[in-house]
C-alpha cells in the first residue's frame, strides 16, 4: 500500500487544498514587496580616483601618480582587486571592495589616504575620488539626413536640449558624432622671427591641450 506524500494529498483533498491557498497567498504577498524596475540599477563595487597632470607623458603619469595612490589604498580594510590607467596628461587608479563593505564608508576611507598624499608634482589638479556608477541605456534615438556631419550634429544636440527638458529623463548622451577640431596655422615668417621648429610648436600645444576621458 502506497504511503507517500501524495497518496496522502489524494485521500485528504481539502488539505492540499488548503496548502495550496496558503502557498498563493504568501507568493502574492511576497510580489507585493518586490522592487520592479523596466532598466534595472547596477552598481559596481569600486571608487575610482582620477588625476589630471598636465604635459606629462604616460610613464610619468604612471611613477608620479597611479603607483603613490596604488601605494596608499593597498593597506585599506576591504580592498579587493586595484587597477590603474595611465594615459598622457592624465591618469586613473580603480579600487574595487569586498561585497561585505559599505560603500559610503569605503569611499570616505579612500578620499582619506588620498588626502594624506603629499608628494603629489605641484603641476597636477585636484585628485576626484568618485563612486564608479553605470548608467543605463534605456533608448537610442538616431538622427539622419542628407546634410553633412556639422548640420546634422546641430540638429542631434537641439534633440538632446529637448530631452534634457523633460523630468523624467535624468541624462543623454550624443554618440557617434565627429569631434570638434581647432586648426592652427603658422606663419613661417615668424616662426623664423622667433626662431621656432615646427616641433617646439606642437610641443607646446600639447601641453597647453588637456584631452581627460570621462566615466
Amino acid at each position: 500500500m502506497n504511503r507517500g506524500p501524495i497518496a496522502w494529498f489524494i485521500q485528504n483533498p481539502v488539505a492540499s487544498n488548503v496548502l495550496m491557498a496558503v502557498v498563493l497567498v504568501v507568493g502574492f504577498a511576497t510580489m507585493q514587496g518586490l522592487r520592479q524596475e523596466v532598466v534595472p540599477k547596477t552598481e559596481i563595487d569600486a571608487v575610482q580616483v582620477s588625476v589630471a597632470y598636465p604635459g606629462a607623458s604616460p610613464q610619468e603619469v604612471e611613477e608620479a601618480i597611479c603607483m603613490r595612490i596604488e601605494e596608499a589604498v593597498q593597506g585599506l580594510s576591504g580592498v579587493d582587486r586595484v587597477q590603474s590607467r595611465a594615459s598622457e596628461n592624465f591618469g586613473a587608479v580603480t579600487i574595487d571592495y569586498l561585497e561585505s563593505v559599505d560603500r559610503n564608508v569605503f569611499l570616505d576611507d579612500v578620499k582619506a589616504e588620498i588626502d594624506r598624499i603629499d608628494n603629489f608634482p605641484t603641476e597636477t589638479e585636484e585628485p576626484m575620488v568618485t563612486l564608479v556608477e553605470v548608467n543605463n541605456q534605456v533608448l537610442e534615438i538616431a538622427v539622419w539626413g542628407e546634410a553633412d556631419a556639422w548640420t546634422l550634429r546641430r540638429v542631434a544636440e537641439k534633440v538632446r536640449s529637448g530631452l534634457q527638458l523633460q523630468p523624467s529623463i535624468t541624462q543623454v548622451n550624443l554618440s557617434n558624432v565627429p569631434d570638434f577640431e581647432i586648426s592652427i596655422e603658422i606663419s613661417e615668417e615668424q616662426m623664423q622671427r622667433y626662431k621656432l621648429s615646427f616641433d617646439e610648436v606642437a610641443t607646446a600645444v600639447r601641453r597647453s591641450s588637456l584631452d581627460l576621458p570621462g566615466g
